[in-house]
Order: structure tokens, then C-alpha cells, then sequence
């Protein structure tokens, strides 16, 4: 018999641990570049914002992107207005997903890694850390 979508998924214990690691120091962290879309999504940007601003990360090494594709609801003005520390690049229109995700990586120029987040997540404040660290301990690639 198989599981209905409405069944829990049962995972036997220990099944999806992840070995304890050391943390990494400040100086062995790359810089990265935040990428977020938005269309007239102006009712999750502070959620978003708030929790990225609490991120457990050196900020000479982070740049946040916001890529608006011709939002008519406030979204820019509220970031210019509340949240200047974005890099706020406005299109005139939508001009897609795909499209402004491209945007957002040839403006992150400097950037080491490239993190694409939707403007509806919040994020813990050791998440950067955490998704860096196996690439910088070369245990992936990126």
C-alpha cells in the first residue's frame, strides 16, 4: 500500500543527520551576494529584510540584490524608504524570472558565492554560515 499525500513521510532515526562541524572563522569566509526577485511582492519585504538583517555574517563580506520587476505596490519606496542597505535595481517591467535572476549575478560582480532567495522566506540568522561552510571546506562544489 502506498502513502496518500496526506500520510507523514517516516524517516528512520538518524537517517538525515548531518555530522557536527567546527564553525568557520570570520577570515575564511567568502564574500556573497544575496539575490531576491520581486513583483509587487511589497508585503513580504520587511520579514525578509528584517531576518537577513540579523544574519550571523561579517557585512563587508555580504551585498543584498533586490531585483524589482516593475512592482506598482510600494515595494521601491519601501526599500528606499526602510531598507537603503539594498541594492535596489528597478526594472520598468516584468521581464521575468529567469531574466532578472540573470540581473541580479552580473551585478554581484565580486561576489565568491551566489545565494537566489525568494522575497517571501526569513531566514535563520546562522543560515549563510551554515550553506558556506561545506563549500569552503571544499566537502561540495558551488
Amino acid at each position: 500500500m502506498s502513502a496518500s499525500p496526506q500520510d507523514p513521510i517516516e524517516v528512520p532515526q538518524g537517517h538525515l543527520d548531518v555530522p557536527s562541524t567546527p564553525p568557520l572563522d570570520d577570515s575564511q569566509l567568502p564574500k556573497v551576494s544575496i539575490i531576491i526577485l520581486n513583483w509587487n511582492g511589497r508585503h513580504h519585504l520587511a520579514g525578509c529584510f528584517e531576518s537577513l538583517g540579523a544574519l550571523d555574517y561579517p557585512e563587508a563580506l555580504l551585498r543584498v540584490h533586490l531585483i524589482d520587476n516593475g512592482s506598482d505596490d510600494g515595494s521601491v519606496e519601501l526599500i528606499r524608504r526602510e531598507f537603503s542597505r539594498i541594492e535596489l535595481h528597478q526594472n520598468e517591467r516584468n521581464l521575468g524570472f529567469s531574466r532578472g535572476c540573470n540581473q541580479g549575478s552580473e551585478l554581484a560582480d565580486d561576489a565568491e558565492v551566489l545565494v537566489f532567495l525568494n522575497n517571501d522566506i526569513r531566514v535563520d540568522p546562522s543560515f549563510l554560515r551554515r550553506l558556506v561552510g561545506p563549500i569552503v571546506r571544499g566537502e561540495c562544489e558551488a
